[in-house]
């Protein structure tokens, strides 16, 4: 796909969903937040794959599942907002 001069690298996969005149009206406005979004989706992302990295065989201590659920809850979220404005 040729790179778009106003959109991130990151968003270059949303960008194929965003066809249509109407949409693409709509996506240019919200490209800050998209771009927020993405950028955040990336960091939680990375932060649970860090915590599975170290995730124990056995003996699992409960701040590490909160700290999981929570993870993946946000991560759900933001999901979600995209999902929403795209």
């Amino acid at each position: 796909m040729k790179r778009s001069k106003w959109l991130p690298t990151s968003l270059l996969s949303i960008q194929s969903n965003v066809m249509n005149v109407r949409n693409v009206w709509r996506f240019a406005c919200m490209e800050p937040l998209l771009f927020a979004l993405t950028h955040r989706l990336a960091h939680l992302q990375g932060e649970l794959d860090d915590l599975l990295k170290r995730w124990p065989a056995h003996s699992v201590k409960p701040e590490l599942i909160m700290l999981r659920e929570e993870l993946e809850e946000e991560i759900a979220e933001i999901k979600a907002q995209i999902a929403r404005i795209i």
